[in-house]
């Protein structure tokens, strides 16, 4: 069951943080993590494709494979499911150079892409912690401050959006990382970083379901 730990409206645009997992959130878009070059069915997307939503994730997974996307583009689709889209965001896979700005673009990108959308309207969505994942290079704070950044520029930026909640889910880990940076207005005009996650092999193994027993 969601736990609201955070919240701050950001020009129009409410941001809040909860302890959930993003693919259960009552959102009209759901934002998924992706490859540039191909759908990730790791992580979120294996929980989208779960939830009966393997639709988007294929009508992604078809565009990326015909065209690639650069760090930061961001591509709209349905899910499958009536009243629901999904989001997909290029992050995965991006360097450590580059992945806290590839969160920013696309969390902001995604939201004008959501602000846009003919005949539907999209006025909740709903985030997990990009660039936090497996092979991802930010940590749980850099991530809320790219994300929460992004949603603070777009309202300075474009003012009244049908957009009206940005929900940051954060899945089986603390919330405090994300709730100090929405209490010490770090997002604030933030600054591009460079990731500093230290990469885990143990995570990465058990993630790809190769974890060894000890002798």
């Amino acid at each position: 069951m969601e736990k609201k730990v955070g919240l701050l409206k950001l020009g129009g645009i409410n941001v809040k943080i909860v302890e959930d997992d993003v693919t259960c959130e009552l959102a009209d878009c759901i934002v998924v993590p992706e490859f540039n070059n191909c759908a990730s069915y790791g992580g979120v997307g294996g929980a989208c494709v779960r939830r009966g939503l393997r639709k988007g994730m294929e009508a992604y997974d078809k565009r990326a494979q015909q065209q690639p996307f650069a760090f930061g583009d961001t591509f709209l689709t349905e899910s499958g499911r009536d009243n629901l889209f999904l989001g997909h965001v290029v992050t995965v896979g991006a360097p450590a150079e580059e992945q806290f700005e590839a969160v920013f673009k696309s969390v902001y990108n995604i939201i004008g892409d959501c602000n846009q959308r003919p005949y539907a309207t999209i006025c909740r969505i709903a985030i997990p912690e990009l660039g936090t994942g497996i092979i991802g290079n930010l940590t749980q704070e850099q991530s809320a401050r790219a994300i929460i950044g992004a949603v603070d520029a777009f309202s300075r930026v474009c003012g009244a959006t049908i957009v009206d909640e940005v929900v940051l889910c954060v899945y089986k880990a603390s919330t405090a990382p994300a709730e100090k940076v929405l209490a010490d207005g770090s997002f604030r005009d933030c600054k591009f970083e460079v990731g500093q996650k230290i990469f885990d092999p143990m995570d990465w193994l058990h993630g790809m379901g190769l974890e060894f027993s000890k002798a």
